[in-house]
């Protein structure tokens, strides 16, 4: 990992790899009926940026087009749940 960042191929698969372990986890609290962790602090932008590239994928005859606001704050939710929303919406 040398110069100022990572490899963008290399950033990318880490990430999938971040999100491929939180869906196993999710998926094994769900088999498990175990309680979801508790509320937290959230940055919407974020969490809808993140699952952006999932949603292209399901939505593929779909245009998809957000306008995430830079002012929007915070929200305190169960990132779990907020997922299962913005999957609802679809």
């Amino acid at each position: 990992m040398r110069g100022s960042g990572l490899n963008p191929v290399w950033s990318k698969l880490c990430g999938r790899r971040k999100r491929g372990t939180a869906l196993t986890n999710q998926t094994a609290t769900f088999s498990r009926r175990q309680r979801s962790p508790r509320c937290q602090l959230l940055k919407l932008n974020m969490v809808i940026s993140e699952d952006e590239p999932m949603l292209r994928r399901l939505l593929r005859d779909v245009k998809l087009t957000n306008r995430l606001d830079p002012l929007l704050g915070f929200v305190r939710a169960r990132l779990r749940h907020l997922r299962q929303v913005i999957m609802n919406l679809r």
